[in-house]
């Protein structure tokens, strides 16, 4: 099972697996069409997450044979630029199918992509990735015939259907957004292209349709993400983690759940869900006083933190006597009989 924690870790130490790229803001903006005016164009990291898809999609069938691929692009929640997503991509993706027919350079341009992006960056498993060269007839059956990727908007105004059961080899690139976050199965989920911000824990896990039970083949997925949403995504771990293991422990303590009321971890720019949903949920401040708890888990990468805690450190000691007695066998220095009010200020 790949999940929030295997995708983002829950700690400085953790090894996330690497199939996560980065979104530009820039490119994000472009896509998104986030105010009526705005107009949406293609910009490079979206087609080099189609790219991606081609490749792994050949990589798929080459691998257990030809079947189900789907590549999911969620930017935003309006109806208009989603269809005008879908038109962009269909365009690329008849540029890129004759690219492959007509262009060696185009040709080299895949090469290099499956050499950069699979074969020198994943490779978990021990599962030997193919040479470029042994994957071309994959590539080629792909962009030549008629089980090329199709462009599926599905949204309230589509009567898009999905099919899967009745076309089981269909490779389809879907444009959506808040009906395509729930209660639809994405067979062959290799590449999620995701730009949409949203103010609450549960509408963005809904939204998360990467997680789940990938066999075969999940070296093979790409999720592309702002770092916004791959910060929040990151906080989203955390909370799944600390509830998981309060249920654990409730568990173990022989509580019925109607006797205990989970703690969620808060964020500063997200609800946990919608406040119509919440109305008997509690927000309060936790306070430690008269509990020693160990910090375990700091962002490592907020520099901002790092030197903010750094600058509180040095201006505590400054606030400090000389230290009294000095331990030559562990060298360091011990305070005793420390004002509380410095430490507590």
């Amino acid at each position: 099972y790949v999940g929030a924690e295997q995708l983002f870790g829950i700690d400085p130490e953790s090894d996330p697996i690497d199939i996560v790229s980065s979104i530009p803001e820039s490119d994000a903006i472009l896509v998104s069409a986030r105010s009526a005016d705005d107009e949406v164009q293609m910009v490079d990291s979206l087609r080099t997450a189609l790219i991606d898809f081609l490749l792994a999609a050949a990589a798929k069938d080459h691998r257990i044979g030809i079947s189900a691929a789907t590549m999911l692009v969620h930017t935003t929640y309006r109806i208009d630029p989603q269809i005008a997503i879908g038109r962009l991509l269909e365009d690329e993706i008849v540029n890129l199918r004759s690219g492959w027919k007509y262009d060696g350079d185009y040709r080299e341009e895949l090469r290099l992509r499956w050499e950069s992006e699979f074969e020198n960056r994943t490779g978990f498993d021990g599962e030997a990735y193919p040479k470029f060269d042994e994957l071309y007839p994959s590539i080629d059956s792909l962009l030549r015939t008629d089980n090329a990727p199709s462009v599926v908007v599905f949204n309230s105004e589509t009567d898009a259907q999905l099919e899967f059961d009745v076309h089981p080899e269909r490779k389809v690139i879907l444009v959506g957004g808040n009906r395509l976050a729930r209660g639809l199965t994405l067979e062959g989920l290799l590449v999620s292209y995701f730009t949409r911000q949203s103010g609450t824990y549960d509408t963005v896990m809904q939204a998360a349709r990467w997680f789940g039970y990938h066999d075969d083949y999940h070296d093979l997925t790409r999720i592309w993400l702002t770092d916004e949403n791959y910060s929040r995504f990151r906080h989203l771990a955390k909370v799944e983690d600390d509830l998981f293991r309060q249920i654990a422990l409730y568990s173990l303590t022989g509580k019925r759940p109607s006797e205990r009321s989970p703690l969620i971890l808060s964020h500063p720019e997200m609800q946990v869900t919608a406040t119509n949903k919440s109305a008997s949920a509690q927000v309060f401040d936790a306070d430690y006083s008269g509990h020693f708890l160990q910090s375990v888990r700091l962002p490592l990468d907020s520099s901002i933190l790092l030197e903010s805690n750094l600058a509180a450190t040095r201006q505590f000691i400054e606030q400090l006597e000389a230290p009294p007695s000095h331990l030559e066998e562990e060298d360091s220095n011990t305070w005793r009989d420390v004002p509380f009010e410095l430490v507590t200020s």
